[in-house]
This record gives C-alpha cells, sequence and structure tokens, in this order.
C-alpha cells in the first residue's frame, strides 16, 4: 500500500503541475488577468471551484467524522449547501460581478467601502478577511502532512514543504487561471472517488436498507440533535457568499449565464457530497460502531472495507488541500494587494491604471504570496494544538460579513453606521460565545452572533438618520448592480476606492 500511495499522490502532483504551469502562461501581466483571470472564468471553472473550496480535506476527515457522530442530525450541512447556499451565492455574486466589471472591483473591502462610503468598514473588511483566512490556510500542510506520514512513513516536515512547494509553483506562476483549471482536475478525483466509496462501504455495511434502518439515520425530534440541525442550515449555507477564498471569484466570472450555471451546478455537486458523507458514515458507523477518533471515520472505514483505496483516500485529500490552500493564497493575496499595497505605491509613484505600471504591482503579489508561503511553512513545522479550534471560530467571525452585503442589497434604508455597528457587534459577540459563554440559542456561537449582527444593522439604521446624498450615491450602485454590463468592457480601476 505505501508503493501505490507514493505512486498515486506523485502521479497526481506531476499532473496537476503540468496542468497549473501550462495555464499560467500571460497571467502575470497585470493584476486582472493574475488575481480574476481577465474576468472569463467559465461556469465549470466556477463550479468546480466552489466544489473543491467547499469540499477540501478537511470535511474527508472531519465533517464525515461529524456525521458519524451527528448522524442525520447534520443532514442541515446537506439542505444548507443544496439550496441555501447556491440562493445566497447567486443573490450577492451575481450582483458584486456586475459591480466588478462595471467599476473595476477585485475584492469585498473595495466593494464595501465604496458602498457604505465607510473607510472604516473599508479596513476592517480588509483586515478582516486576511486574518480570518490565515488560520484556514495553515491547516491544508499539517493535516495531510501527518496523512501521508501515517500511511506512508515520509517525514511530516518533508510531506509539508512537498505540498507547499507544488502548490506555490502553479499559484506563483499562473494565478486564478491556473488555481481554476487545477480546480476542474480536483473535482472529477473528488466526486470519483466519493462515488467509489460510497458503493463500497454500502456493500461492505450489508447494503443500503441496513445502512438506513438505524436511529442515526433519522434527525432527532428535539434536543441537542434538532438545534444541530437547523444550527448546520444557516451557519455553512449563508457562508460560502462571504469567505475570501470563494468570493473574490464572483468577481471573474465572464457572464451572467457562466455564474448561473456555475452557481446550480456547484450546489448539485456539494449536495451530492454531503448525501454521500451522511451514506458514508452511517455505513462505516453500521460495521465500526465503536471509533473514538471520530475524524479517523473515512479512514478507519476504507481501512476495513476496501484497503485498496486508502492511497486514492490520500490523493483526493491532498487534492482538496491544495484547492483550499491555493485559493486563501490568491484571496489574502488579493485583498493585501489590492486594498492596501496597490492604492499606496500608486499614490507615492503618481502612476495611472495601466499594464505597464501593474507589472510591479504583480511582482509584489508574487513576493507577498511567497511570504506568505514561507510563514505558512514555519507555523506548520510547530502547529498550535488549538488550530481547529480556530478555524470553526473563524469561519462563524467570517459569517458576521454577511448583513452588510445582503441587507445592503436588499434594504434600501440600511446605513453605514447600521452596518459598521451591527458587524463590530456580530464578532465581539462570536469571540465572546467561543471564549467566555456558551451560545445562548444553540451549539453554533456564528449563528447566534449573525442574529444579533443583523438586529442591531436593522435597529441602528432605523434610529439614526444618515445624509441623503450617501443614500443617493447608495442606490447608484444598488442600480448598477442589477443592470446589464456583460456587453461592455471590463472597466480596469486599480485602487478605485478610497
Amino acid at each position: 500500500m505505501i508503493f501505490w500511495t507514493i505512486t498515486i499522490l506523485g502521479l497526481y502532483l506531476v499532473s496537476i503541475l503540468v496542468v497549473g504551469v501550462y495555464s499560467g502562461h500571460g497571467a502575470g501581466k497585470d493584476t486582472e488577468s493574475f488575481f480574476v483571470a481577465n474576468r472569463r472564468i467559465n461556469w465549470l471553472q466556477e463550479s468546480m471551484a466552489v466544489f473543491t473550496t467547499t469540499i477540501p480535506a478537511a470535511a474527508l476527515v472531519g465533517t464525515i467524522g461529524l456525521f458519524y457522530s451527528g448522524g442525520a442530525n447534520m443532514l442541515g450541512y446537506l439542505i444548507s449547501y443544496s439550496f441555501l447556499m447556491p440562493l445566497t451565492y447567486w443573490y450577492v455574486g451575481s450582483r458584486l460581478r456586475r459591480l466588478g466589471r462595471a467599476r473595476g472591483y477585485q475584492t469585498q473591502a473595495v466593494f464595501i467601502g465604496d458602498f457604505y462610503q465607510s473607510r472604516y468598514l473599508r479596513w476592517a473588511v480588509a483586515l478582516a478577511g486576511i486574518a480570518f483566512s490565515i488560520p484556514i490556510l495553515m491547516t491544508s500542510p499539517v493535516a495531510l502532512g501527518y496523512l501521508l506520514n501515517h500511511y506512508t512513513g515520509i517525514p511530516y516536515a518533508a510531506g509539508v514543504l512537498l505540498f507547499i512547494v507544488v502548490a506555490a509553483v502553479y499559484t506563483l506562476k499562473g494565478g486564478l487561471r491556473a488555481v481554476a483549471n487545477t480546480d476542474i482536475f480536483h473535482g472529477v478525483l473528488l466526486l470519483l472517488f466519493l462515488v467509489g466509496v460510497i458503493v463500497t462501504v454500502v456493500l461492505y455495511a450489508g447494503g443500503i436498507v441496513r445502512v438506513l434502518d438505524t436511529p442515526k439515520a433519522v434527525v432527532s425530534s428535539s434536543g441537542p440533535g434538532l438545534e444541530l440541525f437547523v444550527a448546520w442550515i444557516f451557519y455553512v449555507g449563508l457562508g460560502t457568499c462571504v469567505q475570501p477564498d470563494r468570493a473574490f471569484r464572483m468577481f471573474a466570472v465572464r457572464n451572467e449565464s457562466n455564474l448561473r450555471n456555475g452557481v446550480i451546478i456547484s450546489g448539485a455537486m456539494v449536495g451530492l457530497s454531503g448525501l454521500s458523507f451522511l451514506i458514508i458514515a452511517l455505513s462505516v458507523h453500521a460495521y465500526a460502531p465503536d471509533i473514538k477518533q471520530t475524524d479517523t471515520t473515512l479512514a478507519t472505514g476504507l481501512e476495513l472495507a476496501a484497503p485498496w483505496l486508502i492511497p486514492w483516500f490520500v490523493m483526493n485529500a491532498w487534492g482538496g488541500g491544495m484547492s483550499a490552500f491555493t485559493a486563501g493564497l490568491l484571496s489574502v493575496a488579493n485583498i493585501f494587494i489590492k486594498d492596501m499595497f496597490e492604492p499606496w505605491y500608486r499614490r507615492r509613484h503618481n502612476l495611472a491604471a495601466g499594464p505597464e505600471s501593474d507589472r510591479p504591482i504583480v511582482f509584489a503579489a508574487r513576493i507577498f504570496i511567497t511570504c506568505m508561503i514561507v510563514i505558512t511553512a514555519g507555523v506548520s513545522f510547530y502547529p498550535p494544538p488549538f488550530i481547529w479550534s480556530l478555524i470553526n471560530i473563524t469561519l462563524g467571525s467570517l459569517l458576521q460579513f454577511l448583513p452588510m452585503f445582503a441587507l445592503g442589497f436588499l434594504w434600501r434604508r440600511v446605513t453605514w453606521l447600521g452596518a459598521a455597528s451591527g458587524w463590530t457587534v456580530g464578532v465581539a459577540c462570536m469571540f465572546l460565545w467561543s471564549f467566555v459563554f456558551k451560545p445562548p440559542f444553540g451549539p453554533l456561537a456564528g449563528v447566534d452572533a449573525l442574529a444579533v449582527n443583523a438586529v442591531v444593522l436593522i435597529l441602528v439604521s432605523l434610529l439614526v438618520p444618515e445624509d441623503q446624498a450617501l443614500k443617493d450615491q447608495r442606490e447608484v450602485l444598488r442600480k448598477l448592480a442589477t443592470s446589464d454590463v456583460d456587453s461592455k468592457p471590463a472597466f480596469s480601476a486599480a485602487g478605485l476606492a478610497n
């Protein structure tokens, strides 16, 4: 098994290097090509990107483990990703895509700064986007270094370096275009793997009737199980459209039909994955009911039912990790360069937007990504023991972006002070209920904090009047967000928001 694990993983890594490097030709001429692929991402690239970043290595390990312990109570995860996630992603994403094409936006922070005419919100969204993304960035090399060491004996540090170097090569070379094309490769392999695992573990467990004929296959009608079911619907379904590693791709999609098709297909694929997680977890529970360390559920189930699938499990875990890691690198670099470095650089050198003046900015982006890679490698060698708890906290904190985006488009009475107050209170509650008290209304602090966030936004917006000029300017952006911009050329405006 060691030989085949190393061989299959090696072939996989060579393949994605070829795909990524070949795809990256010409991607570094300006920030439009490097960060948003000249806004030419198609439906297949978009759907596979959302799918593979939503179902990364952590999902094959941690999420299947949650289904193993929670059973059908985790079905809120499936419902959320199949229905709520596509709806919110489409509602926010279609508007940001149009505004990005018309106004040159490449990041959420620049849009928020313009929409609310607020320096505080622009910098808060930018800094929080970086701070909340970094812990997620670090999990992939840590988890996959341990995984490779466990199944092959390759030293943990060597596995971490191998993962980081391969991901760095094609990301630095080709930017979003290279990452998007490798996501297609990852996505196809992951779908095939999930189908193969379902068939194998169900047959080993005695058939689908036996798998579903257990108390764990039923959603609880009350108590913690029902709370978990409901909380997961909101926790993951509302967060995808504002998580930086997925949301920045909204600005890169070619046109309305490609975004719509990408949203529908990604929802179907992620929903299928959620159903796969349930069936796999219930099947493994049927023949291995006493797994204590639930993040080993899939690995333990395969070791008992089909050891020959272990190499494919390792390869797909690395593929999901690569997708999440490279998307995280690009999104963090995009925020730092477009929201912080580029406006300062152009002011200092009195440079107008253009391909020639963009080259040093792309070079700076590559330097920043390299620094992030070095920092990630250093942290991965000495991972903090609380890293997985930190991930849950950061996901809940990213969820607090949602009200200022969704209600900003949906409700005309929203104000910058309401958005700023709601976001600030929501993040504060998230940390309070994570470190000091238990969440008051459910098992996930992020959902409770989101509810408080939305209430504060609405109350402050109603109680504190705002200048009419700000409302009028916001209305202009709302109309632009629903207008037809696909027949017009994309507007490039480096550092547009002030």
